[in-house]
């Protein structure tokens, strides 16, 4: 009886012998496929670190645990064929549903609000969990099939599992190797679904169901990936698709990270240059290499010019090539120069070529190795006898806001890194950490002072605990940076140089240890920096509502995104009560308006820019005149010329600061003084055109 219901079974659903083995080997497949993805999707929006995969791998795991159980229960009761066939198509979707998820989880305030760890863990957790649960179901269900009516159980069950590790061993060198750098993250994604549409059309070819799941999937699949207008149309709707900026010149992905190039302004031709989760990693205004456009990079211009000492050509080597800006700007500063760029991914290089002005036939040699493993080659070289010239300059440039590669940062490494330098060779390197933990820096620089005698740190005085640059400067020789501040392109930050008597105080930071290559706790050093990057970036999703809604009219809900932005990351309070400064003049809202620029004048940031906080006392006069404020008014205007004076006296004569003088005496009512300064104005003017 039990052999004709098998033969009876087999008969029905038209299932071959082989079907079971090959639905477990190609369900592992796409286990591993989602999983790799998982991981590569993540470091866009929350790095690449260690909590990144640790949270993919539990996440899938626990995914898989539960659809194993839930597998196995549910064959019991059912057909094993038709319990395989509808997890084959729920797996397929639920797939989809995770791109379509990626393109939405990320833009969740609540989830930015959250600690690193638990943060990570509900990103994947709510992008990812769903298919790999029912992914997991799929091979308890299989081995059941596979089970029916055998006499050989423990070597069928034997064989079931080598096949799904089997299985699990491909997709992971499939996404890995191969199919993420050739055809993208998320295309890898759309392959996996398609897989498991195809094995479920295999086992259930003649069901009514297959034909209008395939057709919903083809016309899914058209609307993500075609280049068609209607088709992006739909796909970004539909959320199948992120919708491309109109600013993108170039976009890639490898197997090593996302890469894009962005056209920030065309007059001047400003572009941006980004790797993963980094808003920026580079940026470049096209015909003038010189123009750095981020601090660290002008310190790291400053201190090579203090400590070339006149040299005309250097040898120096890059850490990390993002858009190779800095390693250019050292070919043009001193040409002729031997410069090697240490960067592991060969597509930053090719994206730098075709979009960020570095040219195909640059003097600069790239070697596409991790930092690390470029050093240990050049040592190895050494002790085999071959002459390698010591670099000249270091520069450390493959840290970011959400990755730091602790193994650029240890003792061990700071030891080759000593070897491959000149006899009076500088290093430098740039860390972000919040001047109130200060861990991160204090830790490096405790571990980088047992390898080089002098050290120092340069950042910018910050008024908020918001993460900032940190460039440590370690040196076999001492180097001077007094009047650090008035180098060129620097002259505007509110510098701070600590020398070698201000690092020991750094050592005293609570929790400082040294980094070695078996201890760098890196992960839970970055917690304050990814909290102070979850609120900036918090802040400016709701000031870009804020501005949509001011945009439309809407201004009672504007100001409420602003106020909300303000509250969340205080360091954007003066650019929030300036929109709404905006708003209220326009909207007669007089003593609002005054209130808001009372609080920029408040702002630490805003004292320190005299001409900034005379235009805004200027602005908060005639506020407060509208008010009915009159001898407040007065006041204020009394603070503007003040101002103004001590900007004469600092800056020299200047017919603009002389006109501003004479339309403040103007508003105060004193009109024999603002004549007095209109033909100043006019004398200085008059004698600008005759030269």
């Amino acid at each position: 009886m039990r052999k004709i219901k098998k033969n009876n079974l087999i008969e029905n659903l038209s299932i071959h012998p082989y079907s079971a083995p090959a639905i477990i080997f190609f369900a592992s497949v796409c286990l591993m496929m989602l999983e790799i993805a998982a991981g590569r999707l993540a470091a866009r929006y929350i790095g690449s670190s260690l909590y990144t995969w640790t949270a993919v791998i539990g996440i899938i795991i626990g995914g898989i645990t539960i659809g194993y159980y839930l597998g196995g229960r549910l064959a019991d009761f059912f057909s094993s064929v038709k319990i395989i066939f509808w997890l084959l198509i729920i797996s397929s979707f639920s797939t989809i549903a995770a791109i379509i998820l990626n393109n939405i989880v990320p833009e969740w305030t609540l989830l930015w609000r959250m600690e690193m760890a638990p943060r990570v863990l509900c990103h994947i957790a709510i992008i990812f969990f769903i298919p790999s649960l029912f992914m997991g179901g799929i091979s308890p269900a299989a081995v059941k099939m596979a089970l029916s009516g055998s006499q050989t159980a423990g070597r069928t069950i034997g064989k079931m599992y080598a096949l799904g590790a089997l299985g699990s061993i491909l997709g992971t060198f499939l996404a890995g190797f191969l199919l993420i750098g050739t055809i993208g993250t998320v295309n890898t994604l759309w392959l996996v679904a398609a897989i498991l549409l195809i094995l479920a059309a295999a086992i259930q070819p003649k069901s009514v169901w297959i034909y209008i799941f395939a057709a919903l999937f083809i016309f899914m699949a058209i609307t993500a990936t075609s280049n068609l207008k209607w088709a992006k149309d739909i796909g970004s709707a539909i959320l199948l698709r992120q919708t491309q900026s109109p600013d993108m010149l170039y976009e890639t992905e490898s197997q090593y990270g996302y890469v894009a190039v962005h056209q920030l302004t065309k007059n001047p031709d400003e572009r941006q240059f980004v790797q993963d989760n980094l808003k920026s990693h580079s940026q470049i205004i096209m015909d003038n290499i010189r123009d750095l456009r981020f601090f660290y990079i002008r310190v790291y211009g400053a201190v090579t010019r203090r400590a070339s000492e006149g040299r005309e050509k250097l040898k120096t080597l890059s850490i990390g090539g993002g858009g190779y800006v800095f390693p250019r700007y050292i070919l043009d500063m001193w040409p002729g120069s031997s410069v090697d760029v240490a960067e592991i991914d060969p597509a930053v290089t090719e994206a730098a070529m075709q979009a960020f002005g570095l040219p195909r036939d640059t003097p600069i040699r790239t070697i596409n190795l991790d930092g690390r493993n470029f050093a240990d080659e050049l040592l190895e070289k050494k002790r085999n006898g071959r002459r390698e010239p010591d670099y000249d300059f270091i520069y450390m440039d493959a840290f970011n806001d959400l990755s730091v590669p602790f193994q650029l940062l240890t003792y061990q490494f700071n030891q080759k890194i000593e070897k491959l330098l000149a006899a009076d060779g500088v290093y430098l390197i740039n860390l972000i950490d919040t001047h109130e933990s200060r861990r991160i820096i204090a830790s490096f620089a405790k571990t980088i002072k047992k390898t080089f005698p002098h050290v120092y740190v340069i950042t910018k005085k910050i008024d908020y605990n918001i993460s900032s640059n940190f460039i440590v400067i370690a040196s076999k020789r001492k180097i001077n940076l007094e009047g650090f501040n008035l180098e060129e392109n620097l002259s505007d930050a509110r510098i701070i140089a600590a020398d070698e008597n201000d690092i020991a105080a750094f050592e005293k930071t609570p929790g400082s240890i040294v980094f070695l290559d078996d201890y760098v706790p890196i992960e839970n050093f970055m917690i304050p920096v990814v909290r102070d990057i979850s609120q900036v970036s918090m802040a400016e999703k709701y000031i870009k509502k804020a501005e949509e809604l001011n945009s439309a009219g809407k201004w009672d809900l504007a100001i409420d995104k602003f106020r909300f932005a303000a509250g969340i990351c205080p360091a954007f309070s003066v650019r929030v009560n300036y929109s709404m400064w905006q708003i209220f003049i326009n909207n007669n809202k007089w003593k609002d308006a005054a209130d808001s620029l009372f609080t920029m004048l408040d702002a630490n940031d805003v004292k320190a820019n005299n001409r900034f906080a005379a235009m805004l006392r200027y602005n908060l006069a005639a506020a407060l005149k509208k008010t009915g404020d009159h001898k407040g008014s007065l006041k204020q205007l009394d603070e503007v010329i003040a101002i103004l004076k001590v900007d004469l006296k600092e800056n020299g004569e200047s017919a603009q600061t002389y006109s501003h003088l004479a339309q403040v005496y103007l508003e105060s009512g004193n009109q024999k003084k603002a004549n007095e300064y209109f033909e100043k104005a006019k004398k200085l003017k008059t004698g600008d055109s005759k030269q």
